[in-house]
């Protein structure tokens, strides 16, 4: 009997301490709301708790037989209790406190990786060898690396010199001779064909008589060609006809004259036009002011 009412005093004891503990701890609970803490100390105490919290959970998920559940609840909590504590850094901030942005990387940012595509979301410790995270983490590595050995359009303009341009080929004095001997072998070999051209077109054509048809024209444009090269400047200048040209040596060969449909204008005529429209863009500038 007196077991059982001791039981039962130690029960009401219990109680009794966690009412008391609970109402007074009501004033030092921390809020939920960073924004309702306006004092300084309370503030950097709430801070503090955070930053064990936060400890404690990170060297808890370093071991990787928790389980892929339990890992994926601590990390989540984790980074929970960093946003909590970003909050509260800038409230202390706003007191008027120190500011925590400013100090040098902690712990926490150092052990934790986050993936392209999920900013403000880092994984801890195991959680980076969680099936399906370790080969996100694999394939980003793999193109840091890729991107760290791709070279750069400044490191490739590092080693280029004129010569990649071809700028000082002909200093060396090599490239001039292969030059002219491979131009003299050009040369030959296209005289000669030209030769054998006119040669077979000649004959054709005594063969045939001098009748017109197919291989006629083409002798005929192969000797205008011919006259082209041979005297450019006299076959590019358009002769101006006003009568007939019958009867005229170069049309019974077969040849044709050049003409010219419109009248082509000289050198001193080019001179004046343009003259002309350079006083005109003046007065034009000065007039309109």
């Amino acid at each position: 009997m007196a077991r059982n009412e001791e039981k039962a005093l130690t029960l009401f004891n219990k109680w009794q301490t966690f009412k008391k503990d609970f109402h007074a701890g009501a004033h030092n609970r921390r809020p939920l709301v960073s924004n309702e803490c306006m004092s300084l100390p309370e503030a950097e105490k709430h801070r503090r708790e955070i930053l064990g919290s936060i400890t404690k959970k990170i060297a808890s998920i370093q071991n990787a037989s928790l389980g892929e559940h339990r890992i994926r609840e601590l990390n989540d909590e984790i980074n929970k209790d960093v946003r909590r504590k970003h909050y509260w850094e800038i409230r202390i901030r706003e007191l008027g406190g120190s500011d925590y942005k400013l100090s040098k990387r902690q712990f926490i940012d150092i052990d934790g990786k986050e993936l392209p595509g999920a900013p403000n979301y880092k994984y801890y410790g195991a959680a980076k060898d969680l099936p399906g995270v370790r080969e996100l983490f694999a394939d980003l590595e793999e193109a840091a690396e890729k991107k760290r050995m791709q070279k750069s359009r400044g490191d490739l303009y590092k080693n280029i010199t004129p010569d990649y341009y071809g700028y000082r080929d002909d200093d060396d004095g090599v490239l001039a001779p292969k030059e002219a001997e491979r131009e003299r072998v050009l040369v030959g070999e296209a005289v000669r064909e030209h030769a054998a051209k006119k040669q077979r077109l000649v004959s054709e054509v005594r063969r045939t008589g001098g009748a017109f048809g197919e291989t006629k024209e083409e002798l005929q444009r192969y000797l205008d060609d011919e006259e082209e090269m041979l005297a450019p400047d006299v076959a590019a200048t358009p002769v101006i006809h006003t009568g007939s040209v019958t009867g005229n040596a170069d049309v019974e060969k077969g040849r044709d004259i050049a003409k010219a449909h419109i009248a082509v204008p000289s050198q001193d005529d080019i001179m004046k036009k343009v003259l002309e429209e350079k006083k005109k863009a003046l007065l034009d500038k000065y007039t309109t002011l």
